[in-house]
């Protein structure tokens, strides 16, 4: 695998979460708490915003270090 910065950084870890929580609350907000007619387009932007912090945060989790030796 290619040398990537965001590959097992914790910080990116943490950020990606938290992107992806606010995406889910933001979600949760403007489905069940906004009053009036629900609005989809920030609907859909929040799920793109908790989408896009998933992503993040699966691409940089945590790994254990693979030497070449246990190949």
């Amino acid at each position: 695998m290619q040398d990537n910065p965001v590959q097992n950084n914790p910080t990116a870890f943490w950020l990606g979460l938290v992107v992806t929580f606010v995406g889910l609350v933001g979600m949760i907000y403007y489905i069940f708490i906004a009053s009036g007619h629900p609005h989809l387009k920030h609907t859909i932007a929040f799920l793109v915003v908790a989408a896009a912090g998933a992503a993040l945060a699966s691409f940089a989790r945590p790994r254990a270090a693979i030497s070449e030796t246990s190949r």
